[in-house]
């Protein structure tokens, strides 16, 4: 396995995901889509039972940004067997390797990239959950009738 195997078969992988629409759309658009809808629909209610929501789903986005991704390598190494690519690379000498772990490069680079998306929404609502606790420790204490008394 060299390193020029691996570089080339990252740049084979990564230029096939770039051109799958299926694929990147459940890469950049569903996780943060199911963080964003569950947070919005049982965010509030949860908030009010001092249930860190946000935290729980966002665990959930990421296990299912992580299978999405074993689902795509799945299917793109089964479309390499079915085209043949695994036969003739078998043949070569030393290039099995740089298959496989240009195979889990590409794997590794999209599963940080479908991560990163869900965890700046977690960021941006925690930031925002902060500012608001801030705010009401901040605002002047109300002043009721009975206390003037």
């Amino acid at each position: 396995m060299s390193a020029t195997s691996v570089a080339a078969f990252l740049r084979r992988d990564l230029l096939l995901l770039r051109r799958n629409t299926a694929s990147l759309i459940s890469m950049f658009v569903v996780p943060p889509l199911f963080l964003l809808c569950l947070y919005a629909v049982f965010g509030y209610s949860a908030g009010q039972s001092g249930f860190g929501y946000l935290r729980f789903v966002l665990g959930g986005c990421l296990f299912q940004a992580a299978m999405f991704t074993a689902a795509a390598s799945a299917m793109a190494v089964g479309q390499d067997v079915e085209s043949g690519l695994v036969d003739r690379v078998r043949v070569l000498p030393g290039a099995t390797g740089g298959y496989v772990a240009g195979r889990l490069a590409t794997d590794v680079l999209r599963s940080l990239r479908m991560l990163k998306d869900p965890a700046e929404i977690d960021a941006l609502a925690a930031y925002h959950d902060a500012q608001a606790r801030l705010e009401r420790l901040a605002a002047p204490a109300p002043n009721d009738a009975k206390d003037a008394r």
